[in-house]
C-alpha cells in the first residue's frame, strides 16, 4: 500500500510503503538487484531520481507471493537552446536534429500544428523570408520550449564595390572592398587559390605588384552568386630585354627581333613615327644597303619606356684583315700590333666585331690593336648576323726563344735492305720551322721532319738542322746497318730422278738456316742439306744471325726420264797442252753416260776441214762398253805433233732404240804449246 505506481517531482520527500500480513516478522524488502532494504510490514525510503522498484516477500514461506511497488521521481524537461538563425535557399531542406533528448518532444509550426514527434525537423523552404518552428517537450513536472528561426534566401548576385577593375601605380596604398548583403556574417573573402582572406561585408588589402583577384561568396548558400574584384598594381613599363641594339643582316634576309613575355602592350614605330607593328616581334626585310631605325615604345598609366633598334643591311662581300699573311714574332713581344679591316664594297666596317677562336669578344670597329702572347694568336673579324659578309682571320705567332728538339730514334740498328724512319719532334710545333737533313756534311733532304733511309751495311750519322725566323738548333741520330755476304750453290744443279744434289750456303758460320720446302731435304736446318727432289724444285733458305736475316734461292733441275736415259751430258775441253807434263795433255770427250749411247762419233779437224782424228764406237759391233779415254786427241796427226792452232771438233751421240735421238755438237779446241 499504495498499490499503484507513485510519480513524484524532484526533489522528492520520504515515501512509506506498508503490507498487511499476519506474520510481519517474516517480511523482507529488496530492490531489483536483490539488495535487502528492510524488514517488517513497513518500508520508508527517499527515492532517487528516475524509476525505482521495491519488492516485499516472505522468503521462508514459498506459498506467499511477493509484490513490487514502483516509484518514479521525475524532473522538469531540460532546456533546449536552438541556433539563433538558420539560413537556407528556396528549395533547400530545412533540417534540424537535436540528437538524443531524454523526453518526448514535438516540432510545431508557428500556428501550433504538430510537424514531427521525437524526430528531427526536416521541411522544404518554399519561399523567401523568415520562418519559425517551435520545439516543445512536457511531462508531469512541467514544459520546456524554444523557437527556431530560419531565414530563406532567393537567388541573388553579390556585388563588390567598387565594381570595376582598379588600376594603381606602385607602390600601392591599402584598398577596401565592400559588399551590401543582408547577412554579412555569412560573407567569406578568398583569392584565386582559395586562400581565405577575411569575412564580413568589407575587406581591406594591400595589393601586390601585378594583377590580383579578390572573390566574395556565401559558401553556405548555393543560391548566392559570388563576385570578383580585380586590382592591378602597375609600374612604369620596364625597358625591353634588348635595349638599344643593332641588328646586322644581308639584303633580302629577315631581320627579326623577338619580344617574348613582355608584361605590357607595346608598339614599333618607323623613322617617321608611324606605327610599324603592335605587340609583336619586329620583322623587317631590307632591300638595299644602309641603316634603318625603329623605335620600340610601351606606355601605360604609370609612364613610358622606349628603345631604338638599328638594322644595318649588307651585300655579299669579304672582309680582309691587313696585313693579310701570318705574322711571326720573336718572344718576348713588347710592341703593339694593329690589325685593320678593309673591304672592296661600300659597307660600314664600324660594326665589325673582333673575337678569338673561343668567341671571346676582343674589340669593335675597323682597327684592333693587340700585344700578342707567346703562342698562336688568332683574331677573327666578322659582322655578326650578316652571313653574306665573310669573316677573316689574322694569325700572329709569337715564337719562344728556345725550341725543344728531339729525334726518334736517336740511336738504332737495322739490317741491310730494311728502312729506318727518323722523325724530328719540335716543341712547340707551330713555330713555322724547317728541318733539313745532312749526312757527312752533305744535304740529303730539305723541309721535312721525317727522313726515311735504307743505306748499305755500315755506320751512319744523320744531322737534322731545325730553324725558324727566330732561332735554329741541331740534333743527331746514329744508324748501324748490319749486312751479310752469302753465296748459295747446288752440286749438281741438274739431276735425274733418284739422284741427289748437295745444297750449300757459305758466308756465315754462326747463322741459323731454315730451308723450304723441307720434304725432299735431309735436314732443313743446316747450311748444306742433301736434296732428293722428284721434280724441278726452287729451294729457299732463310739465313739469320739473330739480328738480321737474308733469303736466298737455288733451283735444282730434275730431268725428264727420257733425258736421263739418254742425257745430253758430255764435255769437251776447249784447250789443251800436249807437253807430256801429265796435265791437260789431251782433249777428250768426257761423260758419265757414255755407256747410255748406241753409237758415239768423235772427230777433230783443222781449219781446212782435214780430219786429224776420228773415233767411232758402235754398240752392235763393239767388243765392250766405251772406255773412259777412248775419245781423246793427243795433238798428233800421222805421228807429228801439230802446231798451236784452233781446231774444230764434232760429236755425234745416238740414243738407243729404233728411233733413237741423235745428239750433235760442234765446237773449237785450242792447242797450246
Amino acid at each position: 500500500i499504495p498499490d499503484s505506481t507513485i510519480v513524484l517531482c524532484a526533489p522528492a520527500d520520504t515515501v512509506c510503503l506498508s503490507v498487511d500480513f499476519a506474520a510481519p516478522e517474516c517480511l523482507v524488502w529488496t530492490d531489483l538487484a536483490g539488495n535487502e532494504l528492510g524488514s517488517g510490514s513497513q518500508l520508508c525510503v527517499l527515492p532517487p531520481l528516475g524509476e525505482s522498484q521495491y519488492i516485499v516477500s516472505a522468503p521462508t514461506l514459498s506459498c506467499i507471493e511477493s509484490d513490487t511497488a514502483t516509484i518514479i521521481v521525475d524532473t522538469l524537461p531540460p532546456e533546449m537552446i536552438l541556433d539563433t538563425l538558420l539560413k537556407v535557399c528556396v528549395g533547400d531542406s530545412i533540417k534540424y536534429d537535436i540528437g538524443a533528448y531524454p523526453y518526448t518532444y514535438q516540432w510545431k509550426d508557428i500556428d501550433g500544428n504538430v510537424l514531427f514527434t521525437d524526430e528531427a525537423l526536416c521541411v522544404e523552404a518554399e519561399e523567401e523570408g523568415t520562418q519559425q518552428f517551435v520545439f516543445m517537450s512536457m511531462n508531469g513536472c512541467g514544459m520546456m520550449s524554444d523557437t527556431l528561426e530560419v531565414e530563406v534566401f532567393g537567388p541573388e548576385q553579390l556585388e563588390i564595390i567598387p565594381d570595376s577593375t582598379i588600376v594603381l601605380c606602385a607602390p600601392a596604398d591599402t584598398v577596401c572592398l565592400s559588399v551590401d548583403f543582408v547577412a554579412p556574417e555569412c560573407l567569406v573573402w578568398t583569392d584565386l587559390a582559395g586562400n581565405e582572406l577575411g569575412t564580413g561585408s568589407e575587406l581591406c588589402v594591400l595589393p601586390p605588384l601585378g594583377e590580383s583577384q579578390y572573390i566574395v561568396s556565401v559558401p553556405t548558400l548555393s543560391c548566392i552568386e559570388n563576385d570578383t574584384a580585380i586590382i592591378i598594381v602597375d609600374t612604369i613599363p620596364p625597358l625591353p630585354p634588348f635595349g638599344d641594339t643593332t641588328i646586322n643582316v644581308c639584303i633580302g634576309d629577315t631581320a627579326k627581333l623577338i619580344v617574348d613575355d613582355y608584361p605590357f602592350s607595346f608598339e614599333w614605330l618607323d623613322e617617321f613615327g608611324e606605327v610599324f607593328s603592335t605587340s609583336d616581334s619586329l620583322c623587317f626585310v631590307p632591300t638595299e644597303i644602309g641603316s634603318t631605325s625603329f623605335i620600340w615604345e610601351s606606355t601605360n598609366g604609370c609612364g613610358m619606356a622606349s628603345a631604338m633598334v638599328t638594322i644595318n643591311a649588307y651585300d655579299s662581300t669579304q672582309l680582309r684583315i691587313m696585313p693579310d699573311e701570318i705574322i711571326y714574332l720573336c718572344a718576348p713581344v713588347d710592341t703593339t700590333i694593329c690589325l685593320e679591316v678593309v673591304n672592296d664594297s661600300d659597307i660600314d666596317t664600324d660594326f665589325v666585331v673582333w673575337t678569338d677562336l673561343e668567341g671571346n669578344q676582343l674589340g669593335e670597329g675597323t682597327i684592333l690593336c693587340v700585344t700578342p702572347e707567346e703562342g698562336i694568336n688568332n683574331y677573327i673579324a666578322s659582322i655578326p648576323g650578316a652571313d653574306c659578309v665573310e669573316a677573316d682571320t689574322a694569325t700572329i705567332i709569337v715564337i719562344p726563344e728556345d725550341l725543344d728538339i728531339n729525334v726518334t730514334p736517336d740511336t738504332t740498328t737495322i739490317c741491310e735492305g730494311e728502312t729506318a724512319e727518323l722523325v724530328v719532334d719540335v716543341m712547340p710545333p707551330w713555330t713555322g720551322h724547317q728541318t733539313d737533313w745532312y749526312e757527312d756534311g752533305s744535304l740529303i733532304a730539305m723541309g721535312t721532319d721525317t727522313l726515311i733511309v735504307s743505306p748499305p751495311g755500315g755506320s751512319y750519322e744523320y744531322m737534322a738542322v731545325v730553324s725558324n725566323v727566330c732561332t735554329a738548333d741541331t740534333v743527331f741520330s746514329l744508324l748501324d746497318v748490319n749486312s751479310f755476304d752469302l753465296t748459295i750453290s747446288a752440286s749438281p744443279d741438274t739431276i735425274c730422278i733418284g739422284e741427289t744434289s748437295t745444297l750449300s750456303v757459305d758466308g756465315c758460320d754462326d747463322c741459323t738456316y731454315q730451308w723450304t720446302p723441307i720434304g725432299s731435304l735431309s735436314d732443313p736446318t743446316i747450311s748444306n742439306p742433301v736434296a732428293s727432289p722428284e721434280a724441278t724444285t726452287l729451294y729457299t733458305v732463310v739465313v739469320s744471325d739473330g739480328n738480321c736475316s737474308d733469303t736466298l734461292t737455288i733451283l735444282v733441275v730434275v730431268l725428264p726420264e727420257e733425258e736421263c736415259s739418254c742425257p745430253e751430258a758430255f764435255f769437251v775441253a776447249t784447250a789443251f797442252t800436249p807437253d807430256n807434263d801429265g796435265t791437260n795433255d789431251q782433249a777428250c770427250l768426257r761423260s758419265e753416260y757414255l755407256d747410255s749411247y748406241d753409237r758415239i762419233v768423235f772427230m777433230v779437224y783443222n781449219r781446212w776441214g782435214e780430219e786429224m782424228i776420228r773415233v767411232v764406237w758402235d754398240r752392235e759391233t763393239a767388243q765392250g762398253p766405251p772406255g773412259y779415254d777412248d775419245f781423246c786427241w793427243d795433238g798428233y796427226h800421222r805421228g807429228v805433233l801439230l802446231p798451236p792452232d784452233v781446231y774444230g771438233y764434232y760429236v755425234e751421240l745416238t740414243c738407243p732404240g729404233p728411233d733413237g735421238k741423235v745428239i750433235k755438237e760442234k765446237g773449237n779446241i785450242t792447242l797450246l804449246r
